[in-house]
C-alpha cells in the first residue's frame, strides 16, 4: 500500500514517510486520543483531478480536534492547501487522504496537559473499501455510546469497536459487520453508514447514535434529486425484511450494495441490487463531475 517514495505533510514540512519518526511513548498510541479524517480526491472526466467536498471534511476533522483539546495551529485554508499540495507532489490523479492530529510523547499520563500537537497528511491510491454484494451479519458488539463521547467525531480510540465487529464477521464468514445500538435499534456497519431501500423510499438510521458521514449526507441529497424520498428513522432488527435493498456507504467504502444479511436469530434476508447500482453509479458521476448539480462539491487541483 505504500512505498519509500511517498510524500507526506508532518508538523508543518513535506517529508518522506520513511524520514517520519514517532515515540513508541507517543501519548494517543497509548490511549487512543487522536482525531483522523479520510477524504477522497478523485480523476474528474476533464482529466483534472478534484477533492470531493474538500472543506466540509476540513471543518469536520478541525471540529473533532477541539472537541479533544488538539491544536494544529492552522487555518483550514492552510489544511486545506496541506492535502492538495501532498496530491500533487505524490502526483496523483485520484487518491484516499488521511488527516491525523495526534498528542506526542512529552507525557504518558492520561490528562493531556503537558503535550504537544502533532499534525499530518497522506494520500495513497486505495480502491473501494468494501465490494459489492456485501454479505453482512448482525455483530454481537453494540455500537460505543452517545452517553459515553461525541459519537459524530473521529477520535481513532472509537475504532476498536469497529475493529472487534469487522474481525469477529470476517472470522464467521461475513464481509462485514452491522452493528446495533444501546437500545437495539440498526446502527451501521465497522466503518460505514447503512441504507435501505423499498420502492422509491430510502430508509436510514437518524442522528444522535451513529456517525453521521459526509457520503451518508452526499448520497441523501443526491437520491433525492434521482426522485427517491429519505426517511431518518429508529429501524429495529426486525424490519430488515421488509426492505427490498440494502447499501453502506462511506469515503472509503464509497458506495457498497448488500446482497445479504444475516440476524441474530441466524435467519438469513437477501437483497437485490438494482437500485443501489444505479445510486451507485450516480454517485461516481458526482464525484468525477458528470453530475454538474453538485459540481460546487468538488474542489479542484
Amino acid at each position: 500500500m505504500f512505498n519509500d517514495k511517498l510524500i507526506v505533510f508532518t508538523d508543518g514540512k513535506y517529508k518522506r514517510l520513511r524520514d517520519v519518526a514517532i515515540s513508541p511513548l507517543t501519548h494517543s498510541l497509548h490511549y487512543g486520543s487522536g482525531v483522523f479524517d479520510g477524504i477522497r480526491a478523485h480523476k474528474t472526466i476533464d482529466g483534472k483531478t478534484a477533492v470531493f467536498r474538500l472543506y466540509d471534511y476540513v471543518d469536520r476533522f478541525m471540529k473533532s480536534t477541539k472537541k479533544i483539546g488538539l491544536d494544529i495551529e492552522m487555518s483550514r485554508d492552510e489544511v486545506a492547501e496541506a492535502i492538495k499540495k501532498v496530491i500533487r507532489k505524490n502526483n496523483f490523479s485520484s487518491a484516499y487522504i488521511r488527516l491525523m492530529a495526534f498528542f506526542d510523547h512529552s507525557s504518558l499520563g492520561i490528562s493531556t496537559e503537558n503535550n504537544k500537537t502533532r499534525f499530518f497528511v497522506a494520500a495513497w491510491q486505495w480502491d473501494k473499501y468494501l465490494p459489492d454484494g456485501l454479505n453482512v451479519g448482525i455483530s454481537d458488539f453494540r455500537r460505543i455510546s452517545e452517553k459515553s463521547t461525541f459519537v459524530e467525531s473521529k477520535f481513532s480510540g472509537h475504532y476498536i469497536n469497529s475493529l472487534l465487529a469487522s474481525t469477529r464477521a470476517k472470522n464467521d464468514g461475513f464481509d462485514d459487520a452491522l452493528i446495533l445500538d444501546g437500545e437495539e435499534f440498526v446502527a451501521e456497519g465497522s466503518v460505514a453508514n447503512i441504507f435501505f431501500i423499498k420502492g422509491k423510499k430510502i430508509t436510514t438510521p437518524k442522528k444522535g447514535k451513529i456517525f453521521p458521514g459526509l457520503t451518508r449526507d452526499s448520497i441523501m441529497k443526491i437520491v433525492k434529486s434521482m426522485g427517491f424520498e429519505v426517511e431518518e428513522k429508529n429501524i429495529t432488527e426486525e424490519e430488515i425484511s421488509k426492505f427490498d435493498e440494502s447499501f453502506f456507504t462511506g469515503t472509503a467504502a464509497q458506495v457498497a450494495p448488500i446482497s445479504k444479511i444475516t440476524l441474530s436469530d441466524k435467519s438469513k434476508i437477501e437483497f437485490n441490487s438494482e437500485e443501489s447500482k444505479k445510486i451507485s453509479d450516480e454517485f461516481d458521476r458526482v464525484v468525477k463531475g458528470e453530475n454538474k448539480k453538485f459540481i460546487n462539491w468538488l474542489e479542484f487541483i
